[in-house]
C-alpha cells in the first residue's frame, strides 16, 4: 500500500548501501532510477538484473538485486513485498557463509526498520511478513518466556503456551510463505497445542488445536503436494475465525507479559542487534572500510529509529551521532543528512536536552551544509530541503530553501516536491502578521498551485491538506472583510476538504485492527468538519430571508464509493427508509443547514472509527438515506455542535425540516457552563453516592441539573415549530462532554422548590435515547411475534479474574441477577418458552457463542459486570469463564449465520458501569450497537444498585410486551417510551416489588448457602422503605441506537 506520508520522513534512506561497481547494466541503471527517486523503474531494473544473475548461478549478485528491490518497495511503502524480499535474498545467502556477510547486514538492518516504522501486530506476527525461520525461533522462546513468569497462575500459563503452539503451528501449516510447506512440523505444534490447552482447562482451544492438528494429517495423506497446499488455504482460515481475537491474544502476550512494546518492535531489536553482531564479527569489512563505515552508519540510524520509536530520545540521540560520524568518515553525505534529519526532529520537540537549543542550531547549519553535497542525489536533496526548510525559523532564509526545493522537483519532474514546496511557501504568506493585498494573492496564487500539482500526481493527502489551507486563509478573510465572496469561496475550499477525507479515508481503508492516533482525529478531522460546519451555519445566518427554492447541492454520501454490488445491498436496507420522493429544492439557508448536518453525521462516523481503531467498523450500520425523507413520527434530532465561540443545536424535526437554535446563554461562556463547571459539578454529586443507602435530593444537585436544562433544553422548546410538532421523543447526538450526563435528569426551573422535588424531570416530558447519527441508526420497530426469542446471561456469584498487567481482580456477587432473569423469562414464557438461560457456570464465551449460532434471537439480555474504558481494548463483559472484549463480542454476533436475516433487535446491559470522568468510555457505550452489530443497545453510564435496577428492568420488559402486543404504532410505542414508563415507574414510587420467598433458590438455579441475600427478597414492610425516586437509581439508563 502506497503511503506517501513516510517519503518526507525519509525512513528508508538506504541507497548508500549500494554498490558503486555492476557487472550489469541493469543494476547500475536501476541505481540512477532510485537515485532520481523512479522506484518502479528501478524495481524493474533490478528484477531483471536478478533473473540475469540467476541464470549465470551468481547467488551473491541475485541476493543483492533481491535487497535493492526491497529497498525501492519500502520507498513506495510496500512493506509486505519489501519483507518477502528481505526473506528471499537471506535464503539466497545461506549457502554462501562469509563472503555474504554484508548482504546479510544489510537484509537484518532493513527488517529491524520496517518493524521498526510499522510496529503493528498485524505485520508482527504474520507469515506474510516474516521470515519462517526467524518466526519461529522467536515464538519457541515465547514459550519458553510465558513459562518462567511467575506473576501467572499455572492455568494462564498453559493457555498462552497453547496460543503460541496453534501460532507454531500456522506458520509452517498455512501455504502463504515462498518455502516448502513443514507439514509434520506444524502437526507436532498443534500436538503441543492441544496438550497445553487440556492443561489449561480450556476446551475451545483444546478443541480448535485437535480440529486444526486433523486438518493436516489430513493434508498428510494427499499425494499431491500442491492439492494439500490448496486444501489447507480454504480449510485453516475458517477454523482460525472460529477463536475469537486469537492473533489479538498472541500480540496481547508480548505486550502485557514481556513488559516490552509489541511484537513488531520487539522483532525490530533483535534484527537491530544481529546485524550488529554481524557487522563486527565479520572479517570481510576488515578489508572493505568505506563499505564498513557505511552500513554501521544505516544501522547506527536505524537503531536510532528503534530508541525513538520507544521514547527513549537520549539513546536515540546517541545513535544518530555516531551514525553522523561514521558517515563522515564513508563521505556518505546521504546518511550524514539523514543522521541530522532524525537527530534535528527530536531536538525541535524535545525541550529537556541539555543545550538542546544550541546543539539544535549547529545541527541545522550542518544539515544545510550535508544536503549541499547531494548534488547527485536530487531526490533525497530536495526531500532534505523541504524538512529542513519546516524548522527553519527566519523567513527569508526558509522561503529561499523551499524556492531551492521547488526548483529540484522542476529538474526531476517530482509533481509531490512541487506541491509540498508550492504549499510551504504559501504558509510563509499566511503566516505573516500584516499582510498587504500583494501578500494575500501571492499566498492564493502558490496555494492553488501546491493544489494543482498535488491533483496532477494523484496525491489526496496533499489535495486535502491545501484545500484547507485554503479554506483557512479565506475564512481568516472574511472575518476582516465580512465579505459574502469571501465566505462563499471558504466554504467552497472546505468542502473540497472534507470530500478529499472521504476518499482518503477508501484509499487508506484496511478492514482489520489498527493504531490509528487519536490526536489524528483530534488535530486534523474533526477541527476540519467543525470549521466547515461553522462556515455553514454562519452563512444559513446570513441567508435566513431568503425563501427562494433552487437546487442544494448536498454532500455525496458515502456510497459514491461502493461496488455496484455493496450499493445493491444498501438500497435493500436502507430504502425502506425512504418515505417521500426525493427532492434537492430548497433554501439557501435550508441547504447550509442540510449540509451542516451531514457534516456532523460525517464527524460522528469518523469518531466511532477512531475510537474503535477499525476503519469499518461503521460500514454495515451506515445508511444515508436523505434526511429529510427520513420519517420520525412526533420525534426530534438534537445534534449538538460545540464551536470555538459558541453553542448550536441542529434541530432535526418530524417532516425532516432542518432548523438552527442557538444557545444563546451559552454562547459567551459555554465552555464553562457547558463544557466544565456545570457538568462536572452535576457529575459530581453522583460520584459521592454509594448504594443502597438512598441518597439526598438535595439543592446542590437539582441547581446544577435545572442549569443545563436551561440552557440547553429551554432554548429548543422554544421553537415555534419544535411547539407545533406535538415533540414527546427526544434523540441526542452529542459531543463531550454532555455524553457522560444523564440527560433524563435534567430538570424544570421550579424543581429546585421544596415542593415539587419529586417531579419536573425531562423523562416526564420525553421519551429519550441516544444515537451514534441518523445515517448510523437503523430505526426499524420491534414486533412482537412468536419468532422472538430472548437469550439471557448472566454471573450472580462472585467472580476472579487474572491478568498479566492487573493481577487478580475480584468482581462482587449480583444476588438478584438470578431474580432479574427469572422475572423476564417469566414474562416470555406464555403462550410457550421464548427464552433460553445462561447463568454463572454455564455462561461461558464458547456457549454464548454457539447458542446464538445455533437460534435467530431478537433479545440478548446479560446481566453481569460489564465496564466501558477510554482504551476499548480494556473494555469488557464478565462471563464465567473470562473477560468478553468488544472484539470479541463484534467476533460472535456479526458472524452468525444468521446475521442479515435476524438481526438482533436489542442487546441490554443492565449492570454495566461507565467511568462518570472519562468522555471516551462514554463514547465506548454510545458506540456498542454498531460495533457489536445490533440495531440498539440498553446500557447504564455508571453501575447502579441492584435491587432497583432488577425493578426498572422488570417493568422495561413488561412494557414493551405489552405496548408490541396491544398492536400500537410507531408513533405510541418504542423502547425509548418503554424505558421512559420503567423510569417514571422508580421516580414516582409506582414500582413497589412482591413479597418473594425467604428462600435464596430461583427458578433459575439450585438452592446456594453461600450465595449473598438479594435485596428483593425482603419482608414486604421494609420493601415499603425503599425509596428510588433519586435519579441517580433510574437516570443512567439509556437506549442507544434504533430507539423503536
Amino acid at each position: 500500500m502506497k503511503s506517501s506520508r513516510y517519503l518526507l520522513l525519509w525512513c528508508f534512506l538506504n541507497n548508500c548501501l549500494l554498490s558503486p561497481a555492476f557487472a550489469n547494466d541493469d543494476t547500475g541503471q536501476g541505481l540512477k532510477e532510485f537515485q532520481a527517486g523512479h522506484f518502479i523503474q528501478a524495481i524493474q531494473s533490478w528484477q531483471r538484473a536478478e533473473m540475469f544473475y540467476a541464470q549465470q548461478g551468481q547467488s551473491l549478485e541475485q541476493s543483492r538485486a533481491v535487497v535493492y528491490q526491497a529497498e525501492a518497495y519500502q520507498r513506495l511503502g510496500y512493506y509486505s513485498e519489501a519483507t518477502e524480499q528481505l526473506c528471499t535474498a537471506l535464503e539466497l545467502t545461506k549457502p554462501l557463509h562469509n563472503q555474504a556477510d554484508e548482504i546479510r547486514v544489510r537484509v537484518l538492518t532493513n527488517l529491524g526498520h520496517i518493524y521498526t516504522v510499522l510496529g503493528s501486530p498485524d505485520m508482527a506476527h504474520s507469515p506474510l511478513a516474516i521470515c519462517q525461520v526467524e518466526a519461529a525461533s522467536y515464538l519457541e522462546r515465547g514459550v519458553g518466556t510465558v513459562a518462567k513468569i511467575t506473576s501467572l497462575d499455572e492455568i494462564k500459563r498453559f493457555e498462552l503456551q497453547t496460543l503460541l503452539f496453534i501460532n507454531l503451528g500456522n506458520l509452517f501449516a498455512l501455504p502463504v510463505t515462498p518455502y516448502q510447506i513443514q507439514l509434520y512440523t506444524a502437526q507436532n505444534y498443534y500436538q503441543k497445542a492441544v496438550g497445553t490447552a487440556v492443561q489449561a482447562k480450556s476446551d475451545i482451544l483444546a478443541s480448535l488445536a485437535a480440529k486444526l492438528e486433523g486438518e493436516v494429517a489430513r493434508a498428510l495423506t494427499f499425494p499431491d503436494a500442491k492439492k494439500a497446499q490448496d486444501y489447507l488455504a480454504e480449510i485453516l482460515p475458517g477454523l482460525l475465525e472460529f477463536q475469537p481475537n486469537l492473533r489479538n491474544k498472541v500480540y496481547a502476550l508480548f505486550t502485557n507479559c514481556q513488559s516490552t512494546c509489541p511484537l513488531a518492535n520487539t522483532l525490530a531489536k533483535v534484527y537491530l542487534d544481529k546485524s550488529f553482531q554481524v557487522l563486527t564479527e565479520s572479517k570481510w569489512f576488515e578489508g572493505n572500510k568505506t563499505q564498513s563505515l557505511e552500513l554501521k552508519g544505516t544501522l547506527f540510524v536505524n537503531q536510532g529509529d528503534w530508541f525513538a520509536s520507544q521514547n527513549q530520545l537520549p539513546e536515540a540521540l546517541e545513535k544518530y551521532q555516531n551514525a553522523i560520524e561514521s558517515a563522515e568518515q564513508a563521505k556518505n553525505f546521504v546518511l550524514v543528512s539523514k543522521a541530522l534529519n532524525n537527530k534535528v526532529s527530536i531536538l525541535s520537540k524535545d525541550k529537556n536536552v541539555s543545550d538542546g537549543q544550541t546543539i539544535l542550531k549547529d545541527s541545522l547549519t550542518k544539515w544545510e551544509h550535508s544536503l549541499e553535497q547531494l548534488s547527485d542525489y536530487p531526490y533525497d536533496q530536495m526531500y532534505g530541503l523541504l524538512s529542513l526548510g519546516k524548522l527553519i525559523n527566519e523567513e527569508e532564509r526558509r522561503q529561499k530553501i523551499f524556492e531551492r526545493a521547488y526548483q529540484l522537483g522542476e529538474k526531476i519532474k517530482d509533481y509531490r516536491g512541487k506541491s509540498v514546496a508550492k504549499g510551504y511557501l504559501s504558509e510563509i504568506y499566511q503566516n505573516k502578521s500584516n499582510k498587504e493585498k500583494k501578500d494575500v494573492d501571492e499566498m492564493l496564487r502558490l496555494n492553488r498551485q501546491a493544489i494543482f500539482f498535488a491533483q496532477e500526481v494523484g496525491e489526496p493527502e496533499l489535495v486535502f491538506q491545501w484545500n484547507l489551507q485554503q479554506g483557512r486563509l479565506l475564512r481568516d478573510l472574511f472575518e476582516e472583510s465580512k465579505s459574502q465572496g469571501d465566505l462563499d469561496n471558504a466554504i467552497l475550499a472546505y468542502r473540497h476538504a472534507v470530500e478529499t477525507l472521504e476518499i482518503l479515508r477508501q484509499d487508506q481503508k484496511i478492514c482489520t485492527k489498527h493504531q490509528e492516533t487519536a490526536s489524528k482525529f483530534q488535530q486534523e478531522i474533526k477541527p476540519t468538519y467543525l470549521e466547515f460546519v461553522d462556515l455553514l451555519l454562519k452563512r444559513a445566518d446570513s441567508n435566513n430571508q431568503g425563501q427562494t427554492q433552487e437546487k442544494c447541492d448536498l454532500l455525496p454520501p458515502r456510497t459514491l464509493f461502493l461496488s455496484n454490488e455493496e450499493k445493491e445491498n444498501k438500497e435493500k436496507k436502507c430504502g425502506s427508509l425512504r418515505k417521500r420522493a426525493p427532492s434537492n429544492e430548497m433554501t439557501k439557508s435550508s441547504c447550509d443547514l442540510r449540509n451542516a448536518q451531514l457534516a456532523m453525521e460525517r464527524i460522528k462516523d469518523a469518531e466511532l472509527r477512531n475510537y474503535f481503531q477499525d476503519d469499518c467498523v461503521t460500514d454495515s450500520s451506515y445508511c444515508e438515506v436523505p434526511l429529510d425523507q427520513t420519517e420520525l413520527p412526533n420525534t426530534a434530532v438534537v445534534y449538538l455542535v460545540l464551536l470555538e465561540d459558541r453553542a448550536v443545536v441542529l434541530l432535526h424535526l418530524p417532516d425532516g425540516k432542518i432548523k438552527q437554535v442557538r444557545l444563546k446563554e451559552a454562547s459567551e461562556g459555554y465552555k464553562n457552563s457547558l463544557r466544565t463547571e456545570t457538568v462536572e459539578d452535576l457529575l459530581n454529586e453522583f460520584n459521592k453516592y454509594s448504594p443502597p443507602s438512598p441518597p439526598p435530593l438535595d439543592d446542590r444537585y437539582l441547581t446544577r441539573a435545572q442549569e443545563l436544562y436551561r440552557l440547553l433544553i429551554r432554548p429548543i422548546e422554544e421553537d415555534k415549530d419544535f411547539t407545533n410538532s406535538q415533540i414527546d421523543t427526544l434523540l441526542f447526538v452529542l459531543d463531550e462532554p454532555l455524553r457522560r450526563v444523564p440527560l433524563a435528569a435534567l430538570c424544570y426551573e421550579d424543581c429546585t422548590h421544596k415542593e415539587n422535588k419529586e417531579g419536573h424531570f425531562l423523562i416526564e416530558k420525553y421519551a429519550l435515547a441516544v444515537i451514534p447519527g441518523l445515517t448510523l441508526t437503523d430505526p426499524k420497530p420491534l414486533l412482537n411475534t412468536p419468532d422472538i426469542k430472548l437469550l439471557l446471561g448472566g454471573l450472580s456469584e462472585g467472580k476472579q479474574t487474572v491478568s498479566p498487567l492487573k493481577g487478580a481482580e475480584n468482581y462482587s456477587a449480583l444476588p438478584c441477577v438470578e431474580k432479574e432473569l427469572d422475572k423476564v423469562e417469566e414474562l416470555y414464557s406464555q403462550p410457550e418458552k421464548r427464552t433460553n438461560t445462561l447463568l454463572n457456570k454455564v455462561f461461558l464465551i464458547p456457549t454464548l457463542h454457539q447458542e446464538l449460532d445455533s437460534s435467530p434471537y431478537s433479545i440478548v439480555h446479560l446481566s453481569t459486570h460489564a465496564h466501558f474504558d477510554d482504551d476499548y481494548n480494556k473494555t469488557f463483559i464478565l462471563a464465567f469463564d473470562g473477560k468478553l472484549t468488544m472484539d470479541g463480542l463484534e467476533d460472535i454476533i456479526k458472524n452468525r449465520p444468521d446475521a442479515e436475516e435476524h438481526p438482533i433487535e436489542l442487546l441490554t446491559l443492565s449492570a454495566c458501569e461507565t467511568a462518570l470522568g472519562n468522555d471516551q468510555a462514554a463514547l465506548g457505550l454510545a458506540g456498542l450497537a454498531i460495533k457489536a452489530g445490533v440495531r440498539s443497545t440498553l446500557g447504564t453510564l455508571w453501575k447502579v444498585e441492584e435491587k432497583s435496577t432488577a425493578m426498572l428492568i422488570s417493568k422495561f420488559y413488561e412494557t414493551l410486551k405489552s405496548q408490541s402486543e396491544s398492536g400500537k404504532t410507531t408513533a405510541t410505542f418504542s423502547k425509548a417510551k418503554a424505558l421512559q414508563e420503567a423510569q417514571l415507574c422508580l421516580l414516582h414510587k409506582e414500582c413497589v416489588s412482591k413479597k418473594q420467598p425467604s428462600s435464596t433458590k430461583s427458578s433459575l438455579g439450585k438452592d446456594d448457602p453461600k450465595q449473598k441475600e438479594c435485596l428483593l427478597d425482603k419482608p414486604e414492610k421494609e420493601e415499603e422503605k425503599d425509596s428510588f425516586e433519586h435519579p441517580y437509581f433510574w437516570a443512567p439508563f439509556l437506549i442507544i441506537g434504533n430507539w423503536l
